[in-house]
């Protein structure tokens, strides 16, 4: 017995156990990542809404504003999945961070002592 092509797709489950009748889609491109980006900077300082709202409003909103930058070939995305992919990029770039901020705060060695060398090698 075959199945049909809605019965073959692969049904997206939200954190409640709801599925949301759309087909799983592919990994985020960097296109993709860089308009989620940017649709939490447009809905986060979106002065009109102001910032004492529901957090349901917001990710609404947040939706809203990925699906107007979103080009034609992304596939549809639920707002769970581009809450958990912010929160995702938010992760890597805190971590990125605190790398980043033990580089700048060790002490630049010369390279010619013994003590240069030992620094060097705890990075």
């Amino acid at each position: 017995m075959e199945n049909t092509e809605e019965e073959s797709f692969i049904l997206e489950t939200s954190r409640k156990g709801r599925k949301t009748g759309l087909p799983r889609t592919s990994a985020y491109d960097n296109a993709q990542c860089m308009a989620v980006i940017r649709a939490m900077i447009a809905a986060k300082n979106d002065a009109i809404r102001g910032s004492g709202q529901k957090r349901e409003d917001f990710h609404a909103r947040f939706k809203e504003k990925y699906d107007k930058i979103a080009r034609s070939d992304f596939p549809p995305r639920t707002i769970a999945s581009l809450v958990d992919k912010f929160k995702e990029i938010r992760h890597d770039c805190a971590a990125f961070r605190g790398i980043l901020s033990k580089i700048r705060s060790t002490p630049k060695a010369s390279g010619t002592t013994s003590s240069d060398e030992g620094d060097i090698q705890k990075l």
